[in-house]
This record gives structure tokens, C-alpha cells and sequence, in this order.
């Protein structure tokens, strides 16, 4: 993750030369709400997250806790 504008961005395209190992299957995980999205999120900790309106992932948020 890099700083911008004091924010964070956990994803930006350039996945197979600027991100470690692993990165691109946090962001499906994360991104299609499967099990574990809520474990990543957490540890990301982004400012915002920019998605599709019918991501799985903004269902998910938009559902609140349990």
C-alpha cells in the first residue's frame, strides 16, 4: 500500500509489478466478498474503496454486521 493524499490505496492495477505476492488474490477475495473479505479489509484498513454497485463486496458493507 502507498500513502496518497493521506490515503491509502490497496489495489491500482499494476498488480504483477508493483504488488508482493499474493496481492491480486486478496483483491478477488476481497472484492467478490468471499470467505475471509472481512479478515482482509480489516487488515488493509483502507480510506475508501471504489467498486462496482453490483460488487458483492458493496452488498456485503452496505448489510452491516451479522
Amino acid at each position: 500500500m502507498e500513502a496518497v493524499s493521506d490515503g491509502l490505496v490497496s489495489f491500482d492495477g499494476r498488480c504483477a509489478a508493483a504488488c508482493p505476492a499474493g496481492t491480486l488474490k486478496h483483491h478477488r477475495t476481497l472484492y467478490a466478498a468471499e470467505p475471509d473479505w472481512q479478515d482482509i479489509l480489516t487488515r488493509i484498513s483502507p480510506d475508501a474503496i471504489l467498486t462496482r454497485v453490483a460488487a458483492p463486496l458493496l452488498r456485503e458493507v452496505s448489510a452491516g454486521p451479522g
